[in-house]
C-alpha cells in the first residue's frame, strides 16, 4: 500500500515593505519567522531595511532631502557627499 505523498507548506519568505506612506521600509511576512518575530498590524515584521543600500540594520534614520530611510553608514556617507559632518 503506498502512503499518500505529505506536503509541507513552504515556510513564508519574508518581503520588504513600507510600513506606512512615506514610512521605514521593513522584512515583513504573514507567518512569525526567524527573520520577522515581532507581530505588526495582521502580519509579523523584522529588521529595518535602508532605503539606500537596502541591507538589513537595526534602525534607520529619516532624512528629509532627500527624504529616505537610511541606516548609520549610509546616513554619513550621504553627509559626507554633501559635503556634511
Amino acid at each position: 500500500m503506498n502512503s499518500p505523498a505529505v506536503h509541507h507548506a513552504a515556510s513564508p519568505k519574508p518581503v520588504v515593505r513600507q510600513m506606512w506612506g512615506g514610512g521605514p521600509l521593513r522584512r515583513w511576512s504573514l507567518a512569525k519567522t526567524t527573520q520577522t518575530p515581532l507581530g505588526y498590524s495582521r502580519g509579523f515584521v523584522g529588521a529595518y531595511v535602508c532605503d539606500e543600500c537596502l541591507a538589513p540594520c537595526e534602525g534607520v534614520y529619516q532624512l528629509r532631502e532627500p527624504h529616505k530611510w537610511v541606516c548609520g553608514a549610509c546616513k554619513r556617507k550621504l553627509a559626507l557627499a554633501r559635503g556634511g559632518r
